[in-house]
């Protein structure tokens, strides 16, 4: 990130001997925007930028992607001093005029980490299968850490979600086994909102096309994550598909009907109640009589209406609702 002049042959150099696929921003708010399609593992910036300051900027880039490693440039006759950005939360810093062994050794640094944390993370979700005592405490902590540095205005979504999911696959006779895996799933079903930026997943206003676009590829990025997890295969699909409807106007596939796993079509039924009846900062809540009258309106087209009886046989407020 920064301009093609300075110090850009240097570090170019440096990126082509670690044989990394690397992509050029020209300004702080581009880097932001092209982060989640290239997803990187280091972002290199030398400073400064015209649009944004170093501490906006590593804050924005941890905003959309927790994981990625920042590496700042700066120092020298242009820009702040090295001494005034290494407050600002980078992984390292590289003084100006810039060497290239020690550019190396920073990038390595930065690497190591990052990849030593995303294995940090798989182990975490590894450890969650290890005893079925433990998969439920194992799975929220796991998300939690996945998510450590994202607030999705839904502080206890995840764990309402997992636990209803639990609750309608039981009542839906399904397996214990089973019935475990739609409650994990259900857990981690927006696990994949780690690839969106923080700014829009927080905004109350209507989103663009674009933006509504980076929101509907969540399901494929929480999925991509899990299905690194051999036991977490079957996980992974539920999550893939748990917006997609019985006719067909869902994603990411526009599946219809029976062809949606169930489990995913149970998640689609408790992420929906609890998104109904949780208040937010921007609006009050629905509650159980908005739920139960939207439920009963488009069964069979948003949601299956199997479960949604299930959830009415689990929820006594909705029954009572009417």
């Amino acid at each position: 990130v920064g301009s093609p002049n300075g110090s850009y042959p240097v570090v170019m150099s440096c990126l082509c001997d670690f044989q990394l696929e690397v992509a050029e921003a020209r300004g702080g708010e581009e880097a932001v925007r092209l982060l989640p399609a290239h997803r990187p593992a280091v972002v290199v910036c030398e400073l400064p930028l015209d649009d944004l300051p170093p501490a906006a900027l590593v804050s924005r880039l941890r905003r959309a992607d927790p994981t990625v490693a920042v590496i700042l440039i700066a120092g020298g006759s242009r820009g702040p001093d090295l001494a005034q950005v290494v407050q600002v939360g980078a992984d390292e810093y590289v003084p100006r005029p810039v060497d290239r062994g020690k550019l190396m050794v920073a990038t390595a640094r930065a690497l190591n980490r990052q990849r030593t944390a995303v294995q940090a993370a798989r182990n975490r979700l590894l450890d969650v299968l290890d005893g079925s005592d433990r998969v439920v405490a194992g799975a929220v902590e796991a998300l939690r850490r996945c998510l450590e540095a994202k607030d999705f205005l839904s502080d206890g979504h995840a764990e309402t979600v997992g636990d209803l999911a639990g609750r309608i696959a039981r009542q839906h006779g399904l397996s214990d086994d089973e019935v475990r895996h739609a409650r994990l799933a259900g857990l981690l079903h927006d696990l994949g909102k780690v690839a969106v930026d923080q700014l829009i997943l927080e905004r109350p206003r209507s989103l663009t096309t674009a933006e509504w676009r980076e929101v509907r590829i969540h399901p494929v990025r929480g999925a991509e994550i899990l299905a690194t997890i051999e036991p977490l295969g079957n996980v992974a699909r539920y999550v893939l598909h748990h917006h997609e409807r019985p006719d067909g106007g869902g994603y990411p596939d526009g599946l219809r009907g029976q062809d949606i796993p169930l489990a995913s079509r149970i998640i689609a039924v408790a992420d929906a109640y609890d998104a109904m009846v949780r208040p937010r900062p921007y609006r009050a809540t629905d509650g159980p009589t908005y739920a139960s009258r939207e439920f009963r309106r488009h069964a069979g087209t948003q949601w299956d209406p199997g479960v949604v009886e299930s959830l009415f046989a689990c929820v006594p407020e909705l029954r009572l609702a009417g």
